[in-house]
């Protein structure tokens, strides 16, 4: 059987049979990055913050290499799902466990999906959209590689 497909208007017109509904898939950048401060502001994260497009991470994993330094690990993910399918469920550092600070800034929680460990985050505006932030407890030197697992399946 043959299809013709024609995107019109965010709907899918097939062999003429009618119009279906998509939603676009909508990618966007993740920032991340190194900071010897406890809080970064937005013109930090513009000019020293590296920015990948799609997902914070993957169910499989999505490494972020980190210049050297003593340094918190940072990462940036716009504020917009609240279904958890760009979330963040875990990190890891050479298998062992991330874990996120907690204070009067990083005072949110992430509950749903629930993840696998306790997920702490900020808020900071960015270009004027909101996102989430989220940074180590601790300074490190060591271990540029940060692993990102999120409840999205990479396809």
């Amino acid at each position: 059987m043959n299809f013709e497909i024609a995107l019109i208007n965010n709907k899918v017109l097939c062999n003429n049979i009618g119009l279906v509904y998509v939603k676009p898939i909508e990618l966007f950048d993740v920032y991340y990055g190194v900071s010897s401060l406890p809080f970064v502001t937005e013109d930090y994260i513009s000019n020293n913050f590296s920015t990948v497009t799609g997902n914070v991470g993957y169910s499989t994993g999505r490494t972020y290499t980190f210049p050297g330094g003593y340094n918190y690990k940072y990462w940036c993910i716009l504020d917009r799902y609240t279904t958890g399918d760009k979330l963040i469920e875990r990190v890891t550092n050479n298998g062992a466990r991330v874990t996120f600070v907690y204070d009067s800034f990083y005072q949110y929680y992430q509950t749903n999906p629930t993840p696998s460990i306790s997920i702490t985050y900020g808020k900071i505006l960015i270009f004027g959209n909101t996102y989430r932030i989220y940074r180590t407890i601790m300074k490190s030197s060591l271990n540029y590689e940060q692993v990102v697992y999120s409840f999205w399946k990479k396809i």
